[in-house]
C-alpha cells in the first residue's frame, strides 16, 4: 500500500479508526463521515485493497495476507493502536484485523457482514455468487474475463442507470438514500474508481472470502459489535445473527428502516459513537 491507496478523513491528530470498504469499492469515504469524526475525535482511514484504485492487483492475496498489509501501513504511518470497522464485504477484513491483530485492536464493528461462505443463509444472491466461484476449480483468467464482460458497463453508469440496474437488491430505505444525491454519487464513485483499473480486485476480493480466512471467529476478544439492517435486500439479517454468535460477547444492533448502502454509509454517527464508548467506558 502507498499514500495514494488512501484516503482520510476527521481529526488528523484523533484515534484512528480503519475502514475496510464494500465490494467492488475503494479508498474512498463518505465525505460527510468527515464532521462525525471530528466531532468525536476520530481519524477514519481506508485504504484500496489490491487491485483496486490505486491499488496494484495481488493475485493469490487472502483475508490473512491483507490484514498484514494493513498492519505493515500503519507501522509506516506511526500508528498503534486503532480501531477498525468493516461494511458489506469489507466485514471480513475488520474481523481479520480483530482476530490477528490482537491487542493492537481496541474495538471491532461490522456492518452487513457475512459470515463463512458455508452458513451463509439461503436467499443471499451474493453467497450465490462466491458459491458458483468455489464449485469450479480455480482459474483466475477465464472469472476475470467474466467479470470483465458482466460488470464493464457500471464503468460508464450515471446515478439514475446504478438504482435501475439494482432496483431489485435495493430496499425502499436504500433507494431513498441514493436518491438523495450526496450517497447515491458517493457509492458511485467509489465503485468506480475501485474497478478503474480493471476488475482483479473485485474477483480476487471473492476468491479470498471463499477461500480460507485465516482465522477463527472466537479468536476476537475484542469489543465486537455487528450492525445490520432490518430491509437489508442484498445480505440477510441472519447473517450478521450468525457471526454474532460465533464471536464472544459479541454485541448485535438490529436497525428498523435501514437497508444495505443505506446502513453502510448512513449510520456512522451511532458506529462512531459505539466505538467512542468502548474504547473509552463511561466510570460508574
Amino acid at each position: 500500500m502507498n499514500l495514494i491507496s488512501m484516503c482520510t478523513v476527521g481529526d488528523p491528530d484523533g484515534f484512528p479508526v480503519v475502514f475496510h470498504n464494500g465490494t467492488p469499492c475503494s479508498r474512498l469515504l463518505p465525505p460527510w463521515w468527515g464532521r462525525s469524526a471530528r466531532e468525536r475525535n476520530l481519524r477514519v482511514l481506508c485504504f484500496d485493497r489490491p487491485g483496486y484504485g490505486n491499488a496494484k492487483a495481488e493475485p493469490g492475496r487472502t483475508v490473512a495476507s491483507e490484514v498484514q498489509a494493513t498492519a505493515k501501513t500503519l507501522d509506516a504511518l506511526g500508528v498503534g493502536e486503532f480501531a477498525t470497522w468493516g461494511a458489506s464485504g469489507g466485514g471480513v477484513y475488520a474481523l481479520g484485523c480483530g482476530a490477528l491483530l490482537g491487542d493492537r485492536v481496541v474495538a471491532v464493528a461490522c456492518v452487513a457482514g457475512n459470515p463463512p461462505l458455508g452458513e451463509v443463509m439461503e436467499g443471499d444472491d451474493y453467497a450465490d455468487e462466491l458459491r458458483a466461484i468455489q464449485e469450479q476449480p480455480v482459474n483466475r483468467e477465464p472469472l476475470l474475463r467474466a467479470y470483465e464482460g458482466d460488470s464493464n458497463p457500471m464503468r460508464g453508469w450515471d446515478l439514475p442507470t446504478l438504482l435501475t440496474e439494482w432496483d431489485e437488491a435495493l430496499s425502499p430505505p436504500d433507494k431513498a438514500a441514493l436518491r438523495d444525491g450526496e450517497t447515491g454519487e458517493y457509492l458511485l464513485a467509489a465503485v468506480q474508481e475501485a474497478i478503474r483499473p480493471g476488475f482483479e480486485g473485485w474477483l480476487d476480493d471473492n476468491l479470498a472470502y471463499v477461500s480460507p480466512w485465516g482465522f477463527e471467529l472466537a479468536d476476537l476478544h475484542q469489543p465486537v459489535s455487528f450492525w445490520h439492517g432490518d430491509e437489508d435486500l442484498m445480505t440477510p439479517v441472519e447473517g450478521s445473527r450468525t457471526l454474532a454468535g460465533a464471536v464472544p460477547n459479541a454485541e448485535l444492533f438490529l436497525i428498523p428502516e435501514m437497508g444495505h448502502p443505506s446502513l453502510c454509509f448512513r449510520n456512522e454517527s451511532a458506529i462512531m459513537d459505539w466505538l467512542v464508548s468502548v474504547r473509552e467506558p463511561t466510570s460508574a
